[in-house]
């Protein structure tokens, strides 16, 4: 275990206004209805964004980093098969009722949607993390 001094330190205050998606979003997880509190929720979505990019600029590479790789792919598919499931399941059950927008703004950042076809997206990135997670038992953070 290394020293506290050895520690890295990031303190971060976040504040939003109430009705920006950033307010919603931490009012959100702040009152999120799950045992886990909102600094582990916040650390849980940034190990899945960003772990991987810092994995290999300090240097991990070959099985490590792949396995880190698939390991944030697979915890941010969970996310969105959740948000799939808890809040578009019902309205794709009726044809029509889903008007997915191909363009969505958030104050500064505009964002682009792809249009996926539906098994273009099952085939492509599901089949690869069964097959890559079948071979490799292991968790990426036992190899470091």
């Amino acid at each position: 275990m290394s020293k506290k001094s050895d520690w890295i330190v990031c303190e971060i205050r976040l504040r939003s206004a109430p009705k920006t998606p950033e307010g919603i979003a931490l009012s959100y997880i702040k009152n999120h209805p799950a045992y886990k509190s909102a600094r582990e929720l916040i650390t849980q979505s940034m190990l899945a964004y960003w772990l991987p990019f810092g994995l290999a600029n300090s240097g991990v590479e070959g099985h490590a980093l792949t396995l880190a790789c698939f390991e944030a792919i697979g915890e941010l598919e969970k996310q969105i098969n959740l948000i799939r499931r808890v809040l578009l399941e019902q309205k794709a059950a009726i044809p029509g009722a889903i008007d997915v927008p191909s363009r969505v703004s958030f104050s500064k950042t505009e964002v682009t949607i792809p249009s996926l076809d539906a098994s273009d997206e099952e085939d492509g990135v599901f089949d690869s993390m069964t097959k890559t997670a079948a071979t490799s038992p292991k968790k990426a953070a036992d190899l470091f």
